[in-house]
């Protein structure tokens, strides 16, 4: 995916968490992965190549595990 412009406020989010987040000083959750998604007309697949690196298997079990969380909260 090439680097687009992610309206902060169609995503909800403030210019500098935005920010922090391009600069790899915060790290998303999935519900704002599905949030900026959502603001860039994308799905949340395309922030995950094909080709993912080794850490592949430890972020699914992540992403799974946030995801049972949200689930709980509803």
């Amino acid at each position: 995916m090439t680097a687009a412009y992610i309206p902060s406020n169609e995503a909800g989010m403030s210019q500098s968490f935005i920010a922090n987040l391009e600069l790899g000083k915060k790290e998303p959750s999935v519900m704002t992965l599905i949030r900026i998604a959502d603001a860039l007309e994308a799905s949340p697949r395309d922030f995950f190549p094909e080709s993912a690196s080794s850490n592949t298997a430890a972020m699914k079990k992540q992403i799974k595990q946030e995801i049972k969380n949200l689930l709980e909260q509803l």
